[in-house]
């Protein structure tokens, strides 16, 4: 009966912070895609398109986004993108990517 009551009892206020930021992270990261798909659809096509080149940008903006967003936390950073932490240190380490402000 108390696990009931618990679970229809209002967010604590730390709750609703943990969930705005959540929500702000997620904007965030939504607004970053948008404005990557500008570029992309910005793409000259007379000199020919490298997809690798083009996949590789792509990449390295995700994690400069994700990286500006948890104030260059990594482990926030990787769980936010979905990968493991070892792959998302492994791609900073390879693409020279530095602390994002």
């Amino acid at each position: 009966m108390e696990r009931e009551e618990q679970n229809n009892s209002p967010a604590t206020s730390a709750e609703v912070g943990a969930t705005i930021n959540t929500v702000a992270e997620l904007a965030a990261t939504l607004l970053n895609e948008v404005e990557a798909l500008k570029k992309a659809s910005s793409i000259e096509f007379v000199s020919g398109l490298n997809f690798r080149d083009a996949v590789l940008r792509y990449e390295i903006d995700l994690i400069r986004s994700a990286l500006h967003i948890t104030g260059n936390h990594q482990t926030h950073a990787a769980r936010l993108l979905g990968v493991k932490l070892t792959t998302l240190n492994s791609k900073i380490k390879r693409y020279n990517i530095g602390p994002v402000f």
